[in-house]
């Protein structure tokens, strides 16, 4: 029996590192899946840019980028073009457009005041600094659509949150019980299906504050453009 070579059987660490510029070649040529083990190659985030540092397999690459809260979204400030990690912009809203949000606490009512020509009225939580926007859509002939949604790409980050909107005047009160959609940014398209749905009363009188606005012949579309509606609203922790 030869006598064991002991230098011979050492490991050795044959590992190289290579980099690829098509991805695709870690995709199975007939199933076109990813490649799984024993293919452990690694990436940095898509996100890297807004401060991930993680590396990822390629694998977990989907899932990452599911949970990743890095994932850039964008100011909801018609005119500003910052696009950054939902930190990032929290902080941004709170310095540079201070004077362009409405605070609020969870579980605590509070009032907005909208216009019909009002878009968007961006919300913040007083100590989470969690950004929601209450979005405001006009519907020819009908009337105004509001809801609320959440700036956050993390679909669930937020289940489980809730909230109400009312809308009062002299003749009733219209209620909204739903959740706030997770976004990216805040656009129309990306708005959710769920909405309270003012509707437009010709021949109707109108009350602002109590007072009659006007001659009880004009109508609520009218005034519309011209005053405020006042929504209750509450967010709710789940």
């Amino acid at each position: 029996m030869e006598p064991c070579n002991e230098e011979s059987e050492e490991s050795v660490d044959s590992t190289k590192e290579v980099s690829m510029k098509n991805s695709r070649a870690f995709d199975c040529c007939i199933c076109l899946q990813l490649l799984t083990i024993p293919v452990f190659q690694k990436l940095p985030c898509p996100n890297e840019k807004y401060g991930c540092r993680e590396t990822i397999r390629y694998s977990g690459k989907r899932k990452h980028g599911e949970e990743c809260i890095y994932v850039p979204c964008y100011c909801p400030l018609s005119g500003c073009d910052l696009v950054a990690s939902i930190e990032v912009l929290s902080n941004h809203f709170n310095h540079e457009h201070s004077d362009s949000l409405i605070e609020f606490s969870y579980g605590h009512p509070f009032i907005v005041f909208l216009k019909s020509s009002d878009v968007t009225v961006v919300l913040q939580e007083e100590n989470d600094g969690r950004l929601y926007t209450l979005n405001n859509s006009t519907i020819t002939s009908i009337g105004n659509a509001v809801n609320i949604s959440c700036i956050d790409p993390n679909s669930s980050s937020d289940a489980g949150y809730s909230y109400d909107i009312s809308a009062k005047s002299k003749f009733g009160m219209l209620k909204l019980h739903s959740f706030p959609k997770n976004v990216q940014q805040a656009t129309l398209a990306t708005q959710s299906s769920a909405f309270l749905l003012i509707p437009l009363v010709h021949k109707q009188c109108l009350y602002f504050q109590n007072q009659q606005l006007d001659d009880d012949h004009q109508s609520l579309a009218k005034y519309n453009i011209q005053m405020m509606a006042i929504l209750h609203l509450t967010l709710r922790l789940p």
